[in-house]
């Protein structure tokens, strides 16, 4: 029978026993079938990768940091205009629809800064200096300094590539994915690359994905939300009041604040024409609308002239001027 023993391989840094196909000793990472001095040097460049892959983890915390204060206060700008705007225009919808992709995409990064720190380092770095090329006159001091610590991440992890290819394990420790490092631990190096970097090809498609459905969706919500409502009603009413010969009704159609004035206008107007009792019915002629949509003239046939409409929408459609024929 075989003996247990003759397939284990000691560790000539700490004399642990290992598997035979391991390459580093599970209890100290020191690789296996080195020599004493090997394992001393392997030793000592595992701490100098620690040690700069430590640094280089504070330098992505503090990227993360940044990434969600981006978020944050890409949100509240964005509540604030949602809440101060009286009108959303077109220009508002594009840029609330591109505000709300980087709050998805500012919240992706700080989730996924250690997954690949190259990418999202690039990322901050872009955005923040894409901020200070758009209005360079308004550039203030924390944009700089933002943009500089941006762009110092970057070259910390383009320093770091090397250190990080060559000690995965320590770097997944320093990023806190102790889960992963002890599967890696576990099997083959190539194995767990292989399925990271599928993982990875994933993530990036779901970030995508995310991204483009956020724009959709806020884009269909903007456009329900800042589009012209239908004048079809508020006509319907200008039309069944007229035929009422209801004037209050009427007026009850214009800006609160002229109301008052119009009832007068109308009633004075009705009683010269005799209309009081025997309004002229109104035969739809014709709807010219102007102001994308936002102002619209509706004009009626009467048997004793053309009677216009014309309505503007403020909040609401209401009806800016009302002409009467001209008397005979």
């Amino acid at each position: 029978m075989e003996d247990p023993l003759a397939t284990m391989s000691t560790c000539p840094s700490c004399d642990a026993l290992n598997v035979q196909r391991a390459v580093t000793c599970a209890e100290c990472g020191a690789k296996l079938g080195a020599r004493p001095d090997d394992a001393v040097e392997e030793k000592r460049a595992r701490l100098a990768a620690a040690r700069g892959l430590g640094d280089l983890r504070k330098s992505l915390r503090a990227v993360r940091t940044l990434y969600r204060l981006q978020a944050g206060v890409a949100a509240f700008a964005l509540i604030v205009t949602f809440v101060a705007a009286d009108d959303i225009d077109v220009v508002t919808a594009v840029a609330s629809t591109f505000v709300v992709g980087v709050i998805v995409l500012s919240l992706v990064a700080a989730h996924q800064i250690f997954d690949k720190p190259l990418l999202w380092s690039l990322m901050l770095a872009f955005l923040t200096t894409l901020a200070i090329v758009i209005d360079p006159a308004n550039i203030g001091f924390f944009d700089v300094l933002f943009a500089t610590f941006s762009w110092f991440a970057v070259s910390s992890v383009l320093r770091a590539r090397s250190t990080m290819r060559d000690y995965p394990d320590i770097w997944e420790k320093s990023a806190g994915r102790e889960a992963l490092a002890a599967r890696r631990e576990r099997t083959d190096d190539e194995g767990v690359r292989a399925r990271v970097g599928r993982r990875y090809k994933s993530s990036t498609l779901q970030v995508v994905l995310v991204i483009v459905a956020m724009i959709v969706i806020t884009t269909i919500v903007r456009w329900a939300a800042t589009r012209t409502p239908s004048l079809d009603d508020p006509r319907a009413a200008f039309e069944q009041a007229w035929h009422d010969e209801d004037v209050a009704a009427i007026a009850a159609l214009f800006a609160p604040e002229s109301r008052g004035r119009m009832q007068a206008a109308m009633t004075s107007g009705f009683d010269k024409r005799g209309w009081s009792d025997n309004a002229p019915d109104l035969v739809f002629d014709r709807a010219e609308t102007s102001s994308g949509g936002k102002r619209a003239v509706v004009s009626y046939l009467t048997r004793e002239g053309m009677v216009s409409v014309t309505w503007v929408f403020e909040e609401a459609w209401r009806v800016h001027t009302l002409r009467f024929p001209k008397r005979r």
